[in-house]
């Protein structure tokens, strides 16, 4: 899953980066690191920001949330 496809992901579940972690039991700061593809502090050899690589666990459970009978669909539905 590249960075890009997990903000559609996000995108297209209408969650903030905060519901995202919450659903994916990853911290606010995981999300924004996967959503840019950077670490924010960590650098490369050339000095750029060092790559972050979104496990398949979380993809996997990105699917998951989209087609499963999971927490988020019974917030979805009891809000909604």
């Amino acid at each position: 899953m590249t960075p890009s496809e997990f903000r559609a992901w996000r995108a297209r579940l209408g969650l903030t980066q905060t519901e995202a972690a919450r659903e994916l039991e990853l911290t606010p700061r995981m999300v924004k690191m996967y959503e840019k593809g950077a670490h924010p502090t960590r650098r490369d050899v050339r000095g750029a920001p060092a790559p972050v690589i979104i496990p398949r666990v979380v993809e996997l459970a990105c699917a998951a949330l989209e087609i499963g009978p999971l927490s988020l669909q019974r917030r979805k539905r009891e809000s909604g």
